[in-house]
């Protein structure tokens, strides 16, 4: 009968009943003559609706309730009550999906084709149906208040940005030199006052998108002191890198900003061609021909501001390239797009320039962006450490399927995760990052291992790799700093752990 009703179903027609008004042209439209399958029996008529019809009835749209009718002679087999065509009221979506909380026997019982049940089994079952219906609903108000929540939290939160905006422009911004301290190699007590509880609190809830560029172009600080004289002659010497190399025979580089081809390199005299690696051919310097791939992924959201022709392709192209000149011992590195990105999408390019040359420069980023194996290590260590201790479940089943930090700690901190978490989110780790320091990198990685726990502790590898490298886009904000709050790491001794 399964097989049957599956290929029955490929030619539904609309029963119809003789009183109800203005059907003739609904039958006309709708119904199918089942004689032209030859697996349908010419006495068995289907009636199946999978949607909504209108007809001007006077009395409304007509709602035909999914149902599949089985005739042969005057036996009759239906999946639903009978009645199937109906008139509601426009107020109301006959669509929308309803659970009855009151189960009768006609709900639970067998089909009539089948023994019925007997007194005591029916009314277990109607008991059940009952209890379940109530667990849906419960279900259903919890969801809806959860929603609500969030939305209010939300509001809330874009309200206090508001207000914090003119005390960020009016008292913070224009002193902002008076009103900090330095302290050396600590970017949580780097250009902000230590005493001012206020300044750190309006940070935490998220900068306002308006100032947030000068906010973090101070946090940053500008040690190395960047003139626009030196990022206007860096900009020459790049140019000049590339005419060497695009003016040698052997070196062919082709543009690979939308996924095309990587550079390559003429074998002989041939036709052939191998890749090579820009490094190796003319040292780090040579990196400068990959600027054009810039490796920001289909789905990053502001990916069409940045690729050739893009508005704002120019200005990503001059930074990364000025930078290689800049820093020709550090190169071009995988994941520093990202990070002009982010800049660019908040700062002007010479401020881009300023900040990504003094973030790379700190000693923890800099370790990722030269590949430093053995401090790179030392901090997959660290976060093995803390995650073994605070997480573990995670760490237990990490180590049985071969999962271990450096699989991804890489990504997510080369580019304050902005490459595994939307750009919203995003941001505002960037925000707190720039108050805080490493530590909060390790926060957001306990919190986004914890946040998804049920796949960490459960999931195959692969599923758990997919996970790591590009979280959901719908994941709910505040609950991510919510999980951040709930872990309390004791600066002193995290940062004592990062130094031995």
């Amino acid at each position: 009968m399964n097989s049957l009703s599956s290929r029955l179903l490929k030619t539904p027609t609309i029963a119809t009943s003789a009183s109800t008004p203005n059907l003739t042209q609904l039958e006309r439209k709708f119904s199918l003559n089942h004689s032209s399958d030859a697996l349908v029996p010419r006495n068995i008529s289907i009636s199946c609706n999978l949607a909504t019809l209108e007809e001007e009835t006077g009395n409304g749209p007509i709602s035909v309730v999914p149902t599949l009718q089985l005739r042969g002679g005057s036996e009759m087999i239906s999946s639903s009550a009978p009645g199937s065509l109906q008139s509601s009221p426009r107020n109301k979506s006959p669509s929308a999906p309803h659970v009855p909380l009151v189960a009768t026997p006609e709900t639970v019982d067998r089909p009539r084709t089948l023994p019925p049940k007997n007194a005591a089994e029916l009314q277990k079952h109607i008991k059940e149906y009952e209890e379940i219906s109530k667990q849906i609903k419960k279900s259903m108000e919890k969801e809806a208040k959860d929603k609500q929540k969030k939305e209010n939290l939300k509001s809330s939160r874009e309200k206090k940005l508001v207000e914090f905006r003119k005390v960020w422009v009016e008292e913070v911004l224009p002193n902002w030199e008076k009103n900090t301290r330095l302290s050396p190699e600590r970017v949580c007590q780097k250009r902000i006052r230590r005493d001012s509880k206020k300044v750190q609190d309006m940070w935490r809830v998220g900068l306002p998108p308006s100032v947030r560029g000068q906010i973090w172009r101070h946090a940053i600080g500008n040690e190395l002191m960047i003139t626009k004289e030196l990022f206007d002659i860096s900009i020459g010497h790049a140019q000049q890198t590339k005419e060497t190399m695009f003016g040698s025979p052997q070196i062919i580089v082709t543009s690979v900003a939308d996924g095309a081809t990587p550079p390559k390199a003429k074998a002989g005299r041939g036709e052939s061609f191998v890749p090579v690696q820009m490094d190796e051919l003319l040292g780090k310097e040579g990196t400068v021909a990959l600027v054009t791939i810039m490796d920001l992924p289909m789905d990053f959201p502001a990916r069409e501001l940045f690729v050739a022709d893009g508005p704002m392709h120019k200005q990503m192209a001059e930074v990364l390239e000025a930078y290689v000149a800049y820093r020709p011992d550090v190169g071009y590195a995988p994941c520093m797009s990202y990070l002009v990105a982010g800049f660019l999408l908040n700062m002007e390019t010479l401020d881009t320039f300023i900040s990504l040359a003094n973030f790379i420069n700190k000693p923890f980023n800099l370790a990722f962006y030269i590949t430093d194996r053995s401090q790179m290590y030392k901090y997959t260590i660290v976060a093995d450490s803390i995650i073994s201790t605070l997480l573990p479940k995670i760490h237990k089943h990490f180590k049985e399927i071969n999962i271990e930090p450096e699989l991804f700690l890489g990504d997510w901190f080369m580019t304050i995760f902005l490459k595994p978490l939307p750009l919203d989110i995003a941001s505002r780790v960037w925000d707190i990052y720039f108050l805080e320091g490493e530590i909060f990198l390790f926060k957001v990685m306990l919190a986004l291992l914890k946040m998804h726990s049920h796949q960490f502790e459960s999931y195959p590898r692969d599923l758990c790799v997919n996970i790591l490298n590009k979280f959901p886009k719908d994941i709910s904000e505040e609950s991510l700093f919510e999980h951040i709050s709930q872990f309390n790491l004791d600066p002193k001794k995290f940062y004592k752990l990062l130094e031995t």
